[in-house]
């Protein structure tokens, strides 16, 4: 078997590690909350995949240069007029406070709590199907799970984009 070259990749494969590799906080973690191996930190200039795509270089974003976000402990923030700790939107310099900042790029996915998630109809074999999706093209219970998840996906994407959670832009200049 393969051995970890310390990056973090046997977190998410079968590599023997011998690195005690383990996973990281994104610097963006008061936002974010995640935490990533070393790897993906370094593909995405030193944040969790989330940051890189809402904060990082993009069709969207072309002028970003530095996904990490710079914080501060006093912000007053023009959306709620509260003083609170906060971070400067990286697309245009705003200063917002974490809540409100949060709400533009993240929404609150309370949709699993109206619609649970269709559960795997073999718990027990979950891993494998990810690993080896091939295996399974001839099972009805697996193939009637991949419709009810690609159903419950669409709705719960509906439900998002119709009940406005997220902005995705800055409430002060549209940037």
């Amino acid at each position: 078997m393969a051995q970890c070259d310390g990056s973090g990749l046997c977190l998410t494969t079968k590599l023997v590690c011998h690195s005690g590799c383990t996973r990281r906080e994104c610097p963006n973690t008061l936002i974010c909350q995640n935490q990533e191996p070393q790897f993906i930190l370094d593909f995405n200039n030193g944040v969790c995949n989330d940051c890189a795509t809402h904060f990082g270089r993009s069709v969207e974003n072309p002028t970003a240069s530095n996904p990490i976000l710079q914080f501060k402990d006093d912000v007053d923030c023009p959306v709620c007029f509260q003083h609170l700790m906060g971070a400067k939107n990286p697309r245009c310099n705003h200063e917002l406070c974490l809540k409100c900042l949060k709400a533009i790029y993240w929404y609150d996915d309370s949709f699993e709590d109206l619609v649970p998630r269709p559960q795997f109809p073999h718990p027990d074999q979950e891993d494998e199907y990810y690993e080896a999706p091939e295996l399974f093209i001839h099972d009805q219970l697996v193939n009637m799970w991949k419709k009810q998840i690609g159903s419950w996906n669409e709705e719960r994407i509906w439900y998002v984009m119709h009940n406005k959670k997220y902005l995705k832009h800055c409430p002060i200049c549209r940037a």
